[in-house]
């Protein structure tokens, strides 16, 4: 990952840690085109693409309202605004997002808390239905 996307990355999670009470916010994951600018120089770090998926305990109306001001500034200087999922939704929509979820699993950077990605488990099943899906509409 590049230095300024670190820093970046480490602003957003020092805020996130100021809304969320440590027990709430369980992990921070970044994933894309992000952590690969070392092996794509093509990639200009003002114009690399810096996903985010934050991982909380529980999840509710109120923690989103909470955390929209991080997610308006984090837009407003360039990025996507961060995927936010309870612990339980993570785990019980891998089957959903199995092509998402893969490519995380394969491709991501816990930037706080606990790595919940490279131990997940998605089935090929789940994996062959989303491409089949994927296909269809594209024909």
């Amino acid at each position: 990952m590049h230095e300024k996307t670190e820093k970046k990355v480490n602003q957003l999670v020092q805020e996130l840690q100021h809304v969320f009470q440590d027990d709430q916010l369980v992990s921070v994951c970044v994933y894309g085109s992000s952590l690969f600018q070392e092996s794509l120089p093509e990639i200009k770090p003002e114009h690399e693409d810096i996903n985010v998926l934050v991982i909380l305990k529980r999840l509710e109306s109120g923690d989103l309202e909470r955390a929209s001001s991080i997610g308006k500034w984090w837009c407003k200087v360039g990025n996507a605004l961060p995927l936010f999922l309870s612990e339980d939704e993570w785990y019980r929509s891998t089957d959903i997002f199995a092509l998402e979820y893969a490519d995380i699993r394969d491709h991501y950077h816990v930037a706080y808390g606990k790595d919940l990605y490279g131990q997940t488990e998605i089935l090929p099943d789940a994996l062959r239905l989303v491409c089949e899906l994927e296909l269809h509409r594209k024909l």
